[in-house]
């Protein structure tokens, strides 16, 4: 007994979608509220390459090693220090734009997705849903790119995450980036008192 009395898990992106799958599918858990920073509950594609997701998912059944190559990102450019950011990392391990991935990743990733939306509500726990005020849609970095998410579409979010369970509080961030707590000072101080407080009320 580490003298803990309850545990809040917080997922960002991919790991939000990972979390939120884990208490879909472990309703009887020890997990006492679920924080979500900008969860990657839905592609953010035109419709071309959407319409392809589900024939890569099924190839992904029988080809899972099979490359699928990804673009650039201006979201990097917002985050390292070398270019627009205040950050400085390891670039190995945190790639300046993504990173290939595998047809058996998209069907991972397409099916946790798919099992959210066929069952709604089945998160029991209280969720803390965050995003950005808005998404950034341009392929080229101007300065509001590092007030928005330009990895994800914030109105997806809101709409499949609004379903995730009966209680889940939507936080819309103004100037927030992907991921919100790496967001300009002013944006990302005031997120943690917002999230300390909401913690303070529902666990």
């Amino acid at each position: 007994d580490a003298g803990i009395d309850s545990i809040a898990i917080m997922g960002h992106s991919t790991g939000g979608l990972v979390a939120s799958c884990y208490m879909e599918h472990n309703p009887p858990t020890a997990v006492h509220a679920l924080i979500l920073n900008s969860p990657f509950l839905e592609w953010n594609l035109a419709l071309p390459a959407r319409i392809l997701v589900p024939a890569i998912a099924g190839l992904g059944r029988i080809f899972p090693s099979l490359t699928i190559p990804q673009s650039g990102s201006v979201y990097g450019e917002s985050l390292d220090a070398r270019w627009h950011g205040e950050w400085s990392y390891n670039r190995a391990w945190k790639l300046h734009d993504s990173s290939d991935v595998d047809a058996g990743w998209i069907r991972a990733i397409e099916r946790a997705q798919l099992s959210l939306k066929r069952h709604p509500y089945a998160i029991k726990v209280p969720i803390l849903l965050m995003y950005s005020a808005r998404s950034y849609k341009g392929d080229k970095w101007t300065p509001e790119a590092q007030r928005a998410d330009a990895v994800l579409d914030v109105a997806d979010i809101r709409r499949v995450g609004m379903r995730l369970g009966h209680k889940v509080t939507p936080l819309e961030v103004e100037g927030g980036m992907h991921d919100l707590i790496l967001s300009s000072p002013d944006v990302r101080y005031p997120l943690y008192d917002r999230i300390f407080a909401w913690l303070s009320e529902n666990l």
